[in-house]
C-alpha cells in the first residue's frame, strides 16, 4: 500500500506548499492508473487478505495497486482544500491530529468544532499524531535540541536530564492522552484514533538518541493503545510482513505533476522494486534470460517509461562477461580521455609447472598498476624464473642417446595496458623483455594482443595473439619460440545452458604446428551451490613429434564433467573434474619405422616384436580448482591448481597470488 503524506495545502501555485491543483493531479493520476484507496483502519484487514492471496508469479498485470492519502497536523488549509479534492474524486482521506495543538487552540490548526464539521462530510478518518511530541526540545543545558520520542529531555528547572523512568512515564502519558482526546471529541468509531503517526516519523531509528531502548519503548507503548503506526521514508509503502507499527509514509515533492507522482509511487512499489532488483542482479550474475524476463514483467506491469529505459540501460551496460577481463580494467569508468589516476594496486604471484616430458618450471613476478583514465589501465611487471628439463634425445641410427639435464634462468620486465572501448568491448596488449641465461644466452621480446567482445547479449567472445618462447628448457636453448592465436566463444542457450567453442593454433619457429579444438556444453543443475554438469569433446594434433614439448597426434577426447562455480560473500570458487576416454593415433613415421624394422628383421632373421598398439581408447582425467578471496577492503588472494592426465602425457599447474588495492 502506497502511503502518501501531505501537510498544508495552498490555493496558489506559487507558494512553498503543494497547491490544490497539484494535490488533485497527483491523486487523480493514481486513481486513473487503477489505484484503490483505503484508510488506516482498513489497512490490517487488507494486508492480512493480501498475505493469504499471494500474487501469481507470472501475472504482473494483476499486481495490487492500493494507496492511502494522509495529512499531518490538522491544518485548516489541508482540511478545507483536502475536502474539496476528496469530494471531487469521491475518496476518503486521513488526518493525523496533534491533539495538544488542537486542544489549546494553536493558530492555523483546526479546532475540535471544525474537525467535527469536516467529519460530517464523510471524507475523513481521524487518527493520532500524539499529544505534544511534535517539536524538538532541549537535551542539554546548552540548548541542544532533539526529538522528544527518541531522547530524554533536559529539565531546566532541575538542571538535569530526565531519568529513564521519567522518559517512560512521559510516553505512557502522551500516547493514551492523544487517543482519549480524539475519541472524546470525535467519537469512538474504528476510524477514530486507532492509528498513530510518530511526529517526523522519528522514534530513535533515524537520528541520535540518548535513551537506550527508545525504539522498543515507543513500539510497545503504541501497541498498547493503537492498531498501526507510521514512520516516514523515501520508500513510502506499507507491506504485509512489516512491523505493524513501522509502516512507511512518503511526502511527494510539492511541485510533482501527476505523472511524476505516479512514477515515483510505481518505482517504489515493493513488487516492482523487487523485480527491478531481480533484473539488475541477474545482469551482474550473467543471467540473461532472467534479466530479460524481469524487464518484460516491469513493462507488463506499467512501469514508468523513463524508469523502464533506465533499468534496460543498466542491464545492457552491466551484463556480466563470461571471460575474465584484466583486473584493473573491470573498474574503468566510461569517460574516454579524462586523465584521472585512481585505483592503484600492487601484487605478487608465483607459478609452477611440471609434466612427464621432464619439464620443471617456476616463475615469480611483482606487478603494479592503476587506471590512467577511466577507460585505460596500465600495469608494469617484472620478475624471474627458472626452466629445468630432464629429457631424452632422439635416437641416431636406432642408437639411444644420453639424456639431457638443462637449466635456464630467466629475468623479465614488461608493461601491460587495457582499454575499455565500450560496455561490450575491451582491448589489451602487453610487451615483455625476457632475458635467458645459464644453458641459454639470448633475449626475446614477447608480446600479446587480446580482445573481449560481446557482439550479442547471448554471445561472449575472446581472441588472443601472442609471440613468446616455448616454456621448455630444451626449446629455449635452441631459441625456439611460438606464435599463437586463440579464439573462444560462449553462447548462452538458456540461463542454465551454455555452449562453448574454442580453437587454438600454434606455429613454432622449429617448423612445427599444433592445433586444438574444443566443443563443450554445460548445464546448471543446482544454482544454490553452483553445480554444473556437462559434456566436452577436444581434439589436438601436431605436424611433427618433439621430445621437448607436447606434440599429440590426432588425439580425440570425450569427457563428462562436473563443476562447482559460485560466489559466496567475498569468496569466488571454481572447481571441476573431467573424466572420459581418449584415443591418439600413431604417427605415419612411427608406422613406417616399424615396417622398416620388420623388413630388417626379415633380412637378418630376428624377431622384431609385436607392433605397438594403435588407436586404442584410454582413460583421461582433468582436475582443476581456483579461488579468489577478498580480505577486508584492500587485499585479494588468488589460487589455482590443475592436473591433466592424457594418453602419453601428464601435466600439473599451480598458481598463487596476492594483490593490495590502495
Amino acid at each position: 500500500v502506497a502511503v502518501l503524506l501531505y501537510h498544508a495545502i495552498s490555493p496558489s501555485n506559487w507558494t512553498s506548499t503543494p497547491s490544490v491543483r497539484r494535490l488533485r493531479e497527483q491523486i487523480a493520476a493514481l486513481q486513473e492508473a487503477g489505484f484503490l484507496f483505503i484508510t488506516p483502519e482498513e489497512l490490517p484487514a487488507y494486508l492480512a487478505q493480501a498475505a493469504e492471496e499471494p500474487l501469481e508469479e507470472e501475472d504482473f498485470t494483476a499486481i495490487p495497486r492500493v494507496a492511502m492519502v494522509t495529512f499531518d497536523d490538522a491544518l485548516r488549509s489541508a482540511m478545507k482544500h483536502g475536502t474539496s479534492v476528496a469530494e471531487e474524486l469521491d475518496l476518503r482521506f486521513t488526518q493525523f491530529v496533534i491533539t495538544g495543538f488542537t486542544d489549546r487552540g494553536d493558530p492555523f490548526v483546526s479546532t475540535w468544532d471544525e474537525l467535527r464539521d469536516w467529519q460530517r462530510t464523510g471524507r475523513w478518518s481521524f487518527h493520532s499524531q500524539l499529544y505534544l511530541s511534535e517539536y524538538r526540545r532541549p537535551l542539554a543545558d546548552d540548548g541542544y535540541l532533539g526529538r522528544p520520542l527518541a531522547n530524554r529531555l533536559w529539565l531546566a528547572d532541575q538542571n538535569r536530564l530526565e531519568t529513564p523512568e521519567e522518559f517512560t512515564e512521559r510516553l505512557r502519558f502522551d500516547y493514551p492522552r492523544s487517543q482519549e482526546l480524539l475519541q472524546r471529541h470525535l467519537g469512538s468509531d474504528p476510524d477514530i484514533g486507532t492509528s498513530v503517526a510518530y511526529p517526523f516519523g522519528e522514534i530513535g531509528q533515524e537520528n541520535e538518541s540518548n535513551m537506550p531502548g527508545a525504539i522498543a519503548l515507543n513500539l510497545a507503548t503504541a501497541a498498547a493503545h493503537f492498531d498501526t503506526g507510521f514512520i516516514q521514508s523515501p520508500f513510502g509503502h506499507a507491506v504485509a510482513g512489516d512491523h505493524p507499527f513501522l509502516y512507511q509514509r512518503h511526502e511527494l515533492h510539492r511541485s510533482a505533476e501527476g505523472d511524476e507522482a505516479l512514477a515515483q509511487v510505481l518505482e517504489n512499489h515493493p513488487v516492482l522494486l523487487a523485480e527491478r532488483m531481480r533484473a539488475e542482479f541477474s545482469a551482474l550474475a550473467g543471467k540473461v534470460f532472467r534479466a530479460r524476463r524481469a524487464l518484460a514483467n516491469l513493462a507488463e506491469a506499467g512501469y514508468p517509461e523513463p524508469s523502464q529505459a533506465e533499468a534496460e540501460k543498466y542491464v545492457k551496460e552491466r551484463m556480466a562477461r563470461r571471460f575474465a577481463a584484466p583486473t584493473a580494467a573491470e573498474d574503468a569508468r566510461r569517460r574516454t580521455f579524462e586523465i584521472e589516476p585512481r585505483d592503484p594496486y600492487i601484487g605478487a604471484n608465483m607459478r609452477y609447472f611440471r609434466d612427464n616430458l621432464g619439464r620443471r618450471n617456476w616463475f615469480q613476478q611483482l606487478q603494479g598498476g592503476l587506471n590512467i583514465t577511466p577507460r585505460l589501465t596500465v600495469e608494469a611487471h617484472g620478475g624471474r624464473g627458472r626452466l629445468k628439463q630432464d629429457t631424452r634425445q632422439p635416437a641416431v641410427n636406432g642408437i639411444p642417446q644420453p639424456r639431457l639435464n638443462l637449466r635456464v634462468d630467466e629475468r623479465h620486465l614488461g608493461l601491460r595496458g587495457a582499454y575499455v572501448l565500450s560496455d561490450r568491448a575491451l582491448l589489451a596488449a602487453e610487451g615483455t623483455e625476457r632475458r635467458f641465461s645459464k644453458d641459454a644466452d639470448w633475449d626475446l621480446f614477447a608480446y600479446a594482443f587480446e580482445g573481449f567482445f560481446k557482439p550479442h547479449v547471448l554471445l561472449d567472445t575472446y581472441f588472443r595473439y601472442e609471440r613468446d618462447a616455448v616454456e621448455s628448457a630444451f626449446s629455449v636453448t635452441e631459441e625456439i619460440y611460438h606464435e599463437m592465436f586463440a579464439a573462444n566463444g560462449i553462447l548462452k542457450i538458456r540461463d542454465w545452458w551454455d555452449l562453448w567453442l574454442a580453437g587454438v593454433w600454434y606455429d613454432f619457429s622449429d617448423g612445427n604446428d599444433r592445433t586444438h579444438y574444443t566443443l563443450a556444453s554445460q548445464w546448471l543443475v543446482w544454482e544454490r551451490v553452483g553445480l554444473h554438469l556437462g559434456l566436452r569433446y577436444s581434439y589436438a594434433t601436431s605436424d611433427e613429434e618433439r621430445l621437448d614439448y607436447w606434440t599429440p597426434y590426432q588425439l580425440h577426447r570425450y569427457f563428462v564433467e562436473a563443476v562447482l562455480r559460485q560466489h559466496y560473500m567475498r569468496i569466488y570458487y571454481n572447481a571441476g573434474i573431467r573424466v572420459g576416454v581418449g584415443r591418439q593415433s600413431r604417427r605415419p613415421e612411427a608406422r613406417a619405422a616399424f615396417a622398416e624394422s620388420v623388413e630388417r628383421a626379415r633380412r637378418l632373421r630376428f624377431d622384431p616384436g609385436e607392433e605397438p598398439a594403435s588407436d586404442g581408447w584410454e582413460p583421461v582425467l582433468g582436475l582443476y580448482a581456483s579461488t579468489r578471496i577478498r580480505l577486508k577492503h584492500h587485499w585479494t588472494l588468488t589460487g589455482e591448481i590443475s592436473h591433466n592426465r592424457l594418453p602419453d602425457y601428464r601435466e600439473w599447474h599451480m598458481n598463487a597470488g596476492v594483490t593490495y588495492h590502495f
